[in-house]
């Protein structure tokens, strides 16, 4: 908490020492259909508080998206108007696979999205609403000029498609072997896969290996 950076997905900025930026929440619209429609639909759902996730109902995914992907854990809520009374910087659907979100999630979505929300997705199997106008980019942009740097002077290196405004926004943008093809169409370089230390290889290459 007490370093600088961007999370969850650039909502939420810290600048030196930790002091919050910038942090920006979904509308309560948004929060209260999505998780009525996650009820209906019997699919996962989670939203993000900060330190910890809060959902509706246990789901084996939930507990996935915790142990794998090392998010936050989910905490279940009493009652919707529970969840209603905190901000919530973001929702996530997590389906048992892609042709759940393509199939159902992200049409129903796509048409019945709320005013003040967007749609973005890193994961195959996951569909994330997070407020309008939001990007890892835009978080990324306010640290920038906290350090009175410019994007020219920054590397990004990403493997989703919630990664792609970070990308055309960085002078260099860095593609994984295994990220999604619309990433690799916009990166300026490539390097391994996550699981072969990408990242890693990027600073090496493009940042260090000439001091």
């Amino acid at each position: 908490s007490a370093s600088p950076g961007i999370f969850i997905q650039g909502l939420l900025v810290h600048g030196p020492g930790g002091k919050v930026l910038s942090q920006t929440y979904l509308p309560k619209e948004v929060v209260e259909r999505a998780f009525s429609y996650a009820e209906e639909a019997q699919i996962a759902c989670c939203g993000f508080l900060g330190d910890r996730n809060v959902t509706l109902a246990a789901h084996p995914r939930l507990d996935e998206l915790h142990e794998r992907y090392f998010e936050p854990a989910s905490y279940v809520a009493d009652s919707l108007e529970e969840i209603l009374a905190q901000d919530v910087y973001k929702i996530l659907f997590y389906g048992d696979d892609e042709a759940v979100i393509n199939g159902s999630v992200k049409p129903y979505w796509e048409e019945n999205l709320v005013e003040g929300a967007k749609i973005t997705r890193a994961i195959p199997e996951m569909l994330e609403l997070v407020p309008a106008g939001t990007s890892k980019a835009t978080g990324l942009a306010k640290l920038l000029r906290e350090y009175s740097v410019t994007p020219e002077e920054m590397m990004a290196v990403g493997d989703g498609d919630n990664d792609l405004e970070m990308l055309q926004l960085a002078g260099l943008g860095v593609a994984v072997a295994n990220a999604t093809s619309g990433l690799k169409e916009v990166a300026d370089a490539m390097v391994s896969s996550n699981d072969d230390n990408g990242a890693a290889e990027a600073l090496w290459k493009f940042v260090l290996k000439d001091e």
